[in-house]
């Protein structure tokens, strides 16, 4: 209960943060456009300092035996929300918008500060081992899921920051690498600005969105309720029934950071992606608006179960 009460706070923090955006926007101070700069340093600047710092911790085998099993979790969970995808669109006549809302979640910006604020930064390199996987997937099957095109985007995840920040971290965490004070001051100041900084992003983005459409659009309430609700809940029926938290001595918190990542509200890359080849951009929007917003209520109910049965 303590927890759940805990990571609440945590994301009322965040959303208090994102509504400053939000009023940047409607005041006229900035235009929605005007948050690229931002989304730009989030990307190339913040959270690649942050995913580095988070691997300036000491090498022992419990860290590397949980990394391999965040790694696995986040591929099987990855995979499996796919296959439910699917099976969904069979009776659920759902367009590629709305597959890839429903696969993909904001588990690495939206993450990262509720992990540091709740469990401590010495987690977070759990969630840019999630986060690597999910760069990997969102950038080859989520781009052609979004563009109905079969090839994939593989340039995409050469490039990527976070996914060369993950691999350099995995690397100089292996040697034992100690960045100078200097350098290390660097890296975890500018890596705390990635959460405040990414959610005023959502909220200059949600400043140029009409609310009030989202909010009418009864079939952008039954995505959020499979994406915050259905599938965490399967998730954790998964992990009771295999018993997955017996897995480490570390395994109830390892887990509930991959719980925490599969509930998270949808991607802002799939408005990315939308956006960049032309697709509904505008829908992918308004769906990503509404979850991040009912997130509040649903993410800590869904670590309070998780709590509760596991």
């Amino acid at each position: 209960m303590e927890l759940s009460l805990l990571l609440g706070e945590q994301i009322i923090s965040l959303f208090l943060m994102g509504m400053m955006g939000y009023i940047v926007i409607k005041c006229g101070i900035l235009k929605a456009k005007d948050s690229r700069v931002l989304s730009v340093l989030v990307v190339y600047v913040f959270a690649p300092c942050s995913i580095l710092n988070s691997f300036q911790i000491a090498y022992t085998s419990d860290k590397i035996s949980g990394l391999v099993i965040v790694f696995i979790i986040a591929f099987v969970v990855h995979f499996f929300f796919i296959l439910f995808v699917k099976l969904l669109s069979k009776v659920w006549k759902l367009n590629a918008i709305e597959k890839a809302s429903i696969i993909y979640t904001n588990c690495g910006y939206l993450l990262m500060p509720l992990v540091a604020g709740v469990m401590g930064e010495e987690w977070l390199l759990y969630v840019a081992i999630y986060s690597t996987v999910f760069n990997m997937l969102v950038w080859t099957h989520g781009t052609s899921l979004i563009r109905n095109k079969t090839t994939l985007q593989w340039k995409q995840i050469i490039i990527n920051p976070n996914i060369i920040a993950s691999a350099v971290g995995v690397l100089i965490f292996l040697m034992q690498f100690k960045f100078p004070a200097v350098i290390s001051n660097v890296t975890a100041g500018v890596g705390r600005m990635v959460g405040p900084a990414s959610i005023m992003v959502i909220g200059m983005l949600i400043g140029n969105i009409d609310l009030k459409k989202a909010f009418k659009n009864k079939k952008i309430y039954a995505i959020c309720f499979v994406r915050l609700i259905i599938l965490p809940l399967i998730v954790i029926g998964f992990y009771k029934m295999f018993g997955t938290v017996g897995i480490h001595p570390q395994g109830k918190d390892i887990i509930r950071i991959t719980l925490l990542a599969a509930s998270a509200p949808v991607a802002t890359a799939v408005a990315q992606i939308a956006q960049i080849y032309h697709e509904d951009a505008e829908y992918a929007s308004l769906i990503n608006a509404v979850s991040v917003i009912l997130c509040i209520m649903t993410m800590p109910l869904t670590i309070l179960v998780y709590e509760l049965l596991l």
